[in-house]
């Protein structure tokens, strides 16, 4: 049934290329941002389901009308052939490499980027307050979610479906991009597209998980894309459409907006064909039209948190006091550690080789020079533009380690949890932007030598992939060890499951473990509420062990309807064996109902 939305998107398709005059390679990406945007406003409104069949609607009816008015839709040529053809082979193999019994194994699939689709799909409605989601997430914006409700609302509930959806929506952007900045040569834009497919993976990503950093990465790509376009139709149309887009992928999403809009700046600024007063009120109306629609899609998503009563854990911090000496360790060890992982020799590889993430930054600055010198009659402008990226990216990773220091806590600031993969969003859209930008201007068909950069940019790319990629396009596996965990995690959620009723909650046990059999099991759960901390009592097993919680039994399971144990110990049983009327174990797990007297006293009953 996914194929029924994809006939769907088709017709916007045709719509884009007869009516709107569009490039056809760019208008798979409009669509799926034409669709999510409508999902957004239906769903804030709290009418999502009707806002799928509006938007489905809408891509039939925009299709027919355009074959009513140009009978004859497509007039493909021999070398318009190829270039589908081409372009359309990752599609095709990464949708075939997930097989249907695909399942979600990561950390943040569980906790949030999985969970939060399944909660949509199941409720047809957005995540709010009383979802069964940490607080820490509920404030997270829905678009990456409703991009793939888009096509699982179609074909049913499924892992397999969900990231098939992400992952149509991440090459569909990456063409767009591709072809936005490559227009001198159809074939020519498919093989970069192709090529620059290959950078999800030396930026630590893949297309086997539905994390958002890649889509962000590759979004901010299609806007910034947008902003530097030759075609004005790009600018007017596409870039605010990504502007709105952006900050409801992930908040940070606004920066990379203001990037998008700065580099409008710099591009139009610095165009020689318009006067001054001309570029000025170009640019002035562009700019304020864009920083509205990031205002308004930033504080929608903040008005509708406020409707269903949840407040951002990040606004319930008070003033930070820099001068203390807690905030004056966390400010010196932070900056240690950026300093550590920016020399890193380890973070990106390419074929054999590895290099430092600094050694990128390098290769990224040095890049601007052949591109400078290739840019005929426009080289002023295209200079400013390769100049002003590598500072947005200093000022991209300044803001990161600030919010480490202001926000996060200890324990992620002492590492830079996950910080590879946030640099990494801004490095995927800027690496492929200087690659898309050097096969465009060297590419001048096969009379002239520069093209052999292009070709041999374009080898060199697909030879030097991680040999991940070319194992997930045959089969998208998951991690052998998670999927074993989370297969034993269903064991005791399929006991659980059945005897559940709407508004039940489930306290979650699992001794001497450090959270991802807790995330796996609240996700098999939804959209019943489980704890989101003290899946482990007692005393800390090892010194750094931050996951154990030395509390009274009673505090830590009031308000909980169910007791579900994955996991217990000898230190579990010796603390709170009286409290069991019966202890009932069959391979380790146990599910029992919690009961607390009129005497505050606690008792657990097997749950037959």
């Amino acid at each position: 049934m996914m194929f029924f939305a994809i006939l769907s998107l088709m017709g916007y398709v045709i719509w884009l290329v007869n009516i709107g005059g569009f490039n056809w390679q760019q208008t798979p990406f409009i669509a799926l941002s034409i669709c999510s945007c409508i999902l957004y406003i239906f769903g804030v409104f709290g009418i999502l389901e009707q806002g799928w069949g509006v938007a489905v609607t809408l891509g039939f009816a925009l299709g027919a009308f355009a074959i009513y008015r140009n009978r004859s839709t497509f007039t493909l040529s021999g070398s318009n052939a190829i270039a589908f053809i081409i372009a359309s082979s990752p599609f095709v193999f990464s949708f075939l490499a997930v097989k249907s019994d695909f399942l979600f194994t990561d950390w943040d699939e569980f906790s949030f980027w999985g969970a939060s689709i399944k909660i949509i799909s199941i409720t047809n409605s957005l995540y709010d307050g009383k979802s069964a989601l940490s607080d820490t997430f509920k404030a997270y914006p829905p678009l990456q979610q409703l991009i793939q409700y888009y096509f699982v609302y179609a074909s049913g509930w499924g892992e397999a479906a969900v990231l098939r959806a992400h992952n149509i929506f991440i090459y569909s952007a990456l063409l767009f991009s591709a072809s936005t900045i490559i227009r001198k040569d159809v074939m020519m834009s498919a093989l970069a597209f192709v090529s620059a497919s290959t950078f999800i993976y030396f930026f630590k990503y893949d297309i086997g998980h539905v994390l958002v950093d890649q889509l962000l990465g590759v979004v901010f790509l299609a806007s910034l894309c947008s902003a530097v376009s030759d075609e004005e139709r790009d600018r007017r149309f596409i870039l605010p459409i990504t502007l709105f887009m952006l900050p409801l992928i992930k908040q940070i999403g606004l920066v990379f907006g203001l990037f998008s809009l700065g580099s409008m700046f710099v591009f139009y600024i610095f165009n020689q064909n318009e006067d001054f007063k001309t570029k000025a009120i170009y640019i002035t109306k562009i700019t304020v039209i864009g920083i509205l629609l990031l205002i308004i899609a930033f504080k929608s998503w903040s008005f509708y948190m406020s409707s269903v009563g949840v407040t951002p854990v990040f606004s319930k911090s008070g003033p930070i006091d820099w001068a203390s000496d807690v905030m004056q360790s966390k400010i010196s060890y932070t900056i240690a550690e950026l300093q550590r992982r920016v020399t890193n020799p380890l973070y990106f590889s390419f074929a054999s080789y590895h290099f430092m993430p600094v050694t990128i930054f390098y290769t990224g600055v040095f890049l601007s020079i052949p591109i400078a010198l290739l840019s005929k009659g426009r080289r002023l402008q295209t200079s400013a533009i390769t100049v002003i990226l590598p500072l947005m990216f200093i000022a991209y990773i300044s803001f990161l380690v600030y919010c480490y220091i202001a926000f996060f806590s200890e324990y992620e600031a002492r590492r830079l949890a996950s910080f590879e993969r946030y640099a990494g969003s801004f490095l995927l859209a800027w690496s492929a932007f200087m690659f898309f930008t050097l096969i465009d201007r060297s590419w001048c068909g096969f009379n002239h030598l520069t093209s052999l950069i292009s070709i041999a940019a374009v080898a060199i790319l697909i030879y030097g992939v991680t040999g991940y990629y070319k194992l997930d396009l045959q089969k998208i596996r998951p991690e052998v060890k998670k999927a074993i965990l989370r297969k034993d995690v269903e064991r005791l959620s399929n006991i659980v499951w059945p005897k559940l009723k709407t508004g039940d909650s489930v306290y979650f046990i699992a001794q001497d473990t450090k959270g991802l059999e807790k995330l796996a099991f609240s996700y098999e759960m939804q959209p019943y509420r489980v704890n989101n901390w003290c899946w482990t009592l007692g005393k800390k097993y090892y010194p750094d062990d931050v996951w154990t919680c030395d509390k009274n039994l009673y505090d830590v399971v009031k308000g909980y309807k169910y007791l579900a144990i994955y996991k217990a110990d000898k230190q579990f049983w010796d603390l709170y064996s009286s409290h069991f009327s019966k202890i009932v174990e069959s391979d380790g797990v146990g599910f029992y109902k919690i009961n607390i007297d009129d005497k505050m006293k606690l008792t657990f009953t097997p749950v037959n």
